[in-house]
């Protein structure tokens, strides 16, 4: 299983759509903890925040505009095979391939819970 790193490898740089990496934001405890995370046949991610907040994430726009994200389309069951870290702050598929909860939150289209 790799490691999630939310910002610890160069592939992360720019992952936040507003320019934030983790090393930018500063300590973990102000990120939103998610409660369960299922990934659509359509590269979205449902995902439900301790919050109670529920989003949409559509990963697509990720997939088309960085390309370390672009094997989550061109390889099989990688983007299905998407997991949760253990602060469940972040999200992974491997070692160079992760989202931030808050950018999951903030980009996220926003469902009635």
């Amino acid at each position: 299983m790799a490691a999630a790193t939310c910002g610890g490898t160069a592939a992360n740089v720019g992952f936040a759509k507003d320019g934030k990496t983790a090393s930018t934001i500063g300590d973990y405890d102000m990120f939103p903890r998610i409660k369960e995370l299922r990934p659509t046949d359509d590269y979205k991610l449902d995902v439900r925040f301790d919050s109670g907040e529920h989003v949409l994430y559509d990963v697509s726009d990720d997939i088309r505009d960085i390309e370390a994200f672009e094997p989550l389309k061109t390889l099989p069951g990688l983007f299905s095979a998407v997991q949760l870290d253990e602060s469940r702050t972040c999200v992974f598929w491997n070692d160079q391939i992760d989202l931030p909860s808050d950018t999951i939150l903030e980009y996220g289209h926003r469902l009635d819970s």
